[in-house]
């Protein structure tokens, strides 16, 4: 369980780059492009620097009770957050994940959604809905979007990548694809 929080809260801290990366530069051979925003990343730029920092403040709180496990206090500091902007992918997963540690996983999975239609594709938030369906035994799905996460993280990310490896081998294994399992476990 402990390791499971810990990559839970390590993809909450990926997933706040999702947000971060739309405002980089990224370099495309020799030209530069800037990534478009989103209309609530626009929306969130627009409001005063204050509030953003005051934003900032909140969700870094929340992110350090969570991570703490003082989940009701985190809470609170979520609520601060949304009273601000209310329209955070970032937000609706750390609140997500707050209510897989209560094992509500009909609110998990409804608060990752949020976050997923804010940042469609964030491989951190396509990790939580996966462990969702992992945790309700929708094999199919789980499989399917644990395949997707593995594809968008870079290669140094071992320790995640060897867990998201290992959830793909349980997956095979629960819908009986034993060769593919057993292929995957060859690896190691």
């Amino acid at each position: 369980m402990a390791m499971r929080t810990l990559l839970l809260s390590t993809l909450l801290l990926i997933s706040s780059e999702s947000f971060l990366a739309a405002q980089e530069v990224i370099p495309l051979g020799d030209a530069k492009k800037k990534v478009e925003l989103t209309a609530e990343q626009q929306e969130f730029l627009n409001l005063p620097e204050q509030k953003r920092e005051d934003f900032y403040k909140h969700f870094g709180e929340a992110t350090r009770l969570f991570n703490q496990k003082r989940i009701f206090e985190c809470l609170d500091e979520i609520h601060e957050a949304r009273k601000i902007f209310d329209k955070s992918s970032d937000i609706f997963n750390l609140l997500g994940s707050c209510f897989v540690e209560f094992r509500d996983f009909t609110q998990a999975r409804e608060n990752f959604n949020k976050a997923d239609a804010l940042s469609p594709g964030a491989s951190s938030i396509l990790f939580n809905l996966a462990e969702m369906d992992f945790v309700t035994k929708k094999w199919t799905d789980c499989l399917a979007k644990l395949t997707a996460v593995l594809k968008l993280l870079p290669v140094n990310e071992i320790p995640t990548r060897r867990l998201i490896e290992f959830k793909i081998l349980l997956c095979n294994i629960a819908l009986g694809k034993i060769d593919d399992a057993a292929k995957q476990a060859e690896k190691y």
